[in-house]
C-alpha cells in the first residue's frame, strides 16, 4: 500500500484513488483479486510523500530496506529506553521485544509500527532529559497513525504541567511540527482532500472484514447491543486519557518528581 501510494504521488496522481491504487499495486506485485479495504490508502498525505524516495528502487528491494530501517530504529529505541532506565543487559530484552509475534506480523505487512515506536520512545526519553523542544519534534510520529497516537502529546504536555515554561515549549515545538508536516502533505500531494472521506470509511470497512484490526469497539459490533458496548469502550478510553491528564494538571506535587518519574505518565 505505502509503496504504491508513494509511486502514485511521485507521478502526480492521488493515492486516494482506488483505481490508481489497484493498478499501481498490480504492477508492483501481482495478485489475482481485490483485497479491499486493505489495499487502499487511508493515511495522511505526508506519510506517502515522505516515502517517495523508496519508489526509486524496485518494490521488493524497497520492502527489504524499509523493514531493515524499521527494525533498526525500533531496536535502537528499545535499547536506549532500557539503558536510560538502568536495565542490565538491555540487548537481550531488545531481541525479545523485536521477536514478538505481533512485531513480526507488523514487519511482514510493511506497517509503520516499527517507525512509530522510536518516535514515541524518543519523545519520552527527551521528556526524561527535560528537553521539550526535542520531545515536541518527536511528535511527528502522531501523523503516522493519529487515531492511535493522539493521546501522546496531551499526556506529555500534562507531565510537564509543573513547569509551564517547559510545557509550552513542548506544545510550541509539537504543534509547529504537526501543523507544518500536515500542511506540506496537503499542499504537495494531488487529490489530498480524499483523505477525509477515506479515513471516515475505514473503520466500518475494516470492521466488517477483519474486526480485530479495527480495535476493541468493533469486536463487539455483531453482538446483541454490541454497538452500545463498543461505544462505551471507546468513550471510556477517551475519558481515561483526559482523566489522567486532568489529574496530572492538578497534582502539584509533580514538581517534586524527577524527570524520569514524570516520563511514566504517558
Amino acid at each position: 500500500v505505502f509503496y504504491s501510494a508513494a509511486t502514485i504521488i511521485r507521478h502526480g496522481g492521488s493515492p486516494y484513488s482506488s483505481l490508481l491504487m489497484h493498478t499501481s499495486e498490480q504492477r508492483a506485485w501481482f495478485y489475482p483479486g481485490s483485497q479491499s479495504p486493505f489495499d487502499l490508502y487511508y493515511y495522511l498525505p505526508i506519510v506517502g510523500l515522505l516515502l517517495v524516495p523508496l519508489t526509486f528502487i524496485p518494490f521488493w528491494a524497497s520492502f527489504v530496506v524499509w523493514t531493515c530501517l524499521g527494525i533498526s530504529a525500533a531496536g535502537w529505541a528499545l535499547w536506549a529506553w532500557l539503558r536510560d532506565s538502568g536495565w542490565q543487559r538491555p540487548g537481550v530484552w531488545v531481541l525479545g521485544g523485536l521477536s514478538l509475534f505481533l512485531a513480526i506480523r507488523g514487519y511482514a505487512a510493511g506497517q509503520l509500527d516499527a517507525i512509530m515506536l522510536p518516535g514515541t520512545i524518543g519523545g519520552l526519553i527527551a521528556m526524561r532529559r527535560n528537553q521539550p523542544w526535542w520531545a515536541g519534534i518527536a511528535m511527528f510520529v502522531v501523523l503516522l497513525k493519529p487515531d492511535l497516537l493522539w493521546p501522546l502529546p496531551l499526556l506529555l504536555f500534562a507531565g510537564w504541567s509543573f513547569d509551564w515554561k517547559q510545557a509550552w515549549k513542548f506544545a510550541l515545538a509539537g504543534g509547529t511540527t504537526l501543523i507544518v508536516l500536515t500542511v506540506l502533505g496537503f499542499l504537495f500531494v494531488p487529490g489530498s482532500g480524499g483523505f477525509f472521506s477515506s479515513f471516515v470509511s475505514l473503520e466500518s470497512m475494516v470492521g466488517n472484514i477483519e474486526s480485530e484490526m479495527a480495535g476493541l469497539p468493533l469486536l463487539f459490533a455483531k453482538m446483541s447491543s454490541g454497538h452500545l458496548i463498543g461505544d462505551a469502550i471507546a468513550a471510556f478510553g477517551c475519558l481515561a486519557v483526559f482523566g489522567l491528564a486532568a489529574l496530572s494538571f492538578k497534582r502539584f506535587k509533580l514538581s517534586g518528581w524527577t524527570d524520569r518519574e514524570r516520563a511514566l505518565i504517558p
